[in-house]
This record gives C-alpha cells, sequence and structure tokens, in this order.
C-alpha cells in the first residue's frame, strides 16, 4: 500500500478572529508545527499540506505543498490533496488536521494499522475525528464531499472496529482563542 498524509492546513480560521490560529504560538512554536511535526514522523513516502496563507506555507518546507485558494471549505482541501496523492500513485491517505495539535504520531499510526483496506479513524469514545485513514474505495465518495465538514460523513459511519480510541486529550481542536487559552492552562 502506498500512502500519503495529508496535513489539512487552509482553513479560514473565521472563529479566531483576524490573525490565523495556525500562526499562533504554542509551547514556543506555531501552532501549525505541533500537527506537522506528529504528521512527518509517520513512516510514508509522501507527506503534502494542503495550504491557502503564504505564511503558513513558508512554516511547512518539509512538505510538498498544494495550493488552494483561501476560502475554501474543508471539503475542497481534502479534495484538492486527494488529487495530488493519486496523480503521484497513493492508494490511500491519512488524512490530519493542522489545527489538532496533540494528535501524536503514535495515534497517527494506530489509525493507519486499524485502516488497511477499510477507512479508520480516532474516536474520544463520542464523536469520531481525524486523524482518519482513506483506503482508495473510498476515493469517489470523498471526490463527491461539499462543505466545511470534510469526510465527517463517512467517519461518522464507521463500525467501533475500525475507531481508534485516544487517549483524553489528544483530539482538542483549536477553533477560537479561548480553545488555545484553554491548552495552554492545562
Amino acid at each position: 500500500m502506498h500512502t500519503a498524509v495529508l496535513l489539512l492546513a487552509a482553513g479560514a480560521s473565521r472563529r479566531f478572529g483576524p490573525r490565523n490560529k495556525l500562526l499562533q504560538p504554542l509551547e514556543g512554536k506555531p501552532l501549525i508545527r505541533h500537527a506537522a511535526d506528529a504528521a512527518r514522523a509517520v513512516p510514508v513516502g509522501l507527506h503534502f499540506a494542503v495550504i491557502s496563507d503564504p505564511e503558513v506555507e513558508a512554516l511547512l518546507p518539509d512538505f510538498r505543498r498544494v495550493r488552494v485558494d483561501p476560502g475554501q471549505p474543508q471539503s475542497a482541501s481534502l479534495k484538492a490533496g486527494l488529487a495530488v496523492a493519486q496523480a503521484l500513485l497513493a492508494d490511500s491517505v491519512l488524512v490530519v488536521l493542522a489545527d489538532m495539535p496533540r494528535a501524536t504520531t503514535a495515534l497517527m499510526q494506530q489509525v493507519l494499522q486499524r485502516g488497511d483496506r477499510m477507512p479508520a479513524a480516532a474516536s474520544d469514545g463520542q464523536r469520531v475525528l481525524p486523524p482518519a485513514f482513506f483506503p482508495e474505495s473510498v476515493f469517489p465518495a470523498i471526490a463527491e464531499l461539499t462543505g466545511d465538514q470534510g469526510a465527517g460523513a463517512i467517519l461518522r459511519h464507521l463500525p467501533a472496529g475500525q475507531r481508534v480510541l485516544a487517549e483524553a486529550g489528544l483530539l482538542v481542536d483549536i477553533d477560537t482563542p479561548a480553545d488555545l487559552a484553554a491548552l495552554e492552562a492545562r
């Protein structure tokens, strides 16, 4: 299996305010680098970051970059990254969200191992979230996605056996300044 990691980092940060949340500091480095460092350590041959902000792009020299227009919904980012991965003959993808700074390389690898030929994702026991693995059999469904939900519709229907229970706190995502402040306070 030829897997690509897709780091989705093109969001507009609308709920965060005028600043791009991915550029904000967390523990001495930009928020984007937490997810990027964990994703980059996953031992696969292809690592892509889907970006729209040149400042974010500058922080990801260790990724192949896929550019999308600013303001595109998450489904557009996912489809753009998938198209490039397919063009380079990837037959599966591991999707990682750039605003989830606590998702670890170990969790990403567990999702990959759980996936194999079926989709798999992390779960906090309530929700099913990225990191998420999608084999080639799901690519047509991803190509049909619209809106800002990404592959949420696919993930919600994963059987329990395809969910990796994540340790508490690993699936936190940063949407607002309050989310970032709460994470820093822990």
